[in-house]
């Protein structure tokens, strides 16, 4: 549980952190989320029943009892009354984030590989000010990694409040100099502001976006 802890820094204090196994086998499974997984082909079976543990124990983290967290007609978790949370996976990990919704508003948590982005699909996820932003970086390759991964953890967050969907140029991302913390601005159908960190470890990169309790994120 080493990356769980290292991670734990990227959202606010109170926000369980977990991690499993997604080469595991697909055990630990509620009959609710096994039911989630009957048309899956063997991998995706696998991917799931993992996200599941990792949200387990971060629940069980949290104080929650006998924990179980189906899937919806979206197929975006179905959390436990009164939780905020996040599950995300590649081939190689997979992370769940919990927080009580009287702490934080909504998560939104995503793992990439910590490689390059191929350079035509750059002009599809940066605009504006991010390509300019890229350009400046030593590895425009690598941090339109990091911009990706942003994207699709702000995309998350906001969508646990909003159901909508979002256009990449929807969200307007702003990083420090280590570009490792971040502010995004949502626009398109929805506006409001959201931060977030990111962190590399073990091959992966990991972004984190969350919504104070107190902060709007509301459709226009």
């Amino acid at each position: 549980m080493m990356l769980a802890a290292r991670c734990a820094a990227l959202l606010p204090r109170g926000v369980i952190w977990a991690e499993a196994d997604p080469k595991s086998p697909p055990t630990g499974m509620t009959r609710a989320e096994a039911r989630c997984t009957v048309k899956a082909v063997p991998q995706r079976v696998a991917e799931f029943a993992a996200g599941r543990r990792a949200a387990h124990a971060a629940l069980t983290g949290l104080g929650v009892a006998h924990p179980s967290v189906p899937m919806a007609a979206d197929r975006s978790p179905i959390w436990p009354e009164g939780i905020a949370g996040s599950i995300s996976h590649s081939e190689e990990l997979c992370l769940a984030a919990v927080g009580w919704k009287r702490d934080v508003a909504a998560i939104g948590i995503d793992i990439e590989p910590d490689t390059e982005l191929p350079a035509e699909l750059i002009p599809e996820i940066a605009f504006g000010a991010e390509l300019e932003w890229l350009r400046a970086q030593p590895s425009p390759g690598q941090a339109a990694r990091r911009l990706f991964g942003i994207k699709e953890s702000v995309y998350k967050c906001q969508y646990a409040l909003t159901g909508r969907m979002l256009e990449f140029s929807d969200v307007a991302v702003k990083l420090d100099d280590k570009a490792t913390t971040f502010s995004a601005r949502v626009t398109g159908p929805v506006s409001g502001e959201i931060t977030g960190r990111t962190l590399i470890a073990q091959n992966a990169l990991i972004a984190a976006a969350w919504c104070p309790k107190d902060q709007v994120i509301a459709n226009k």
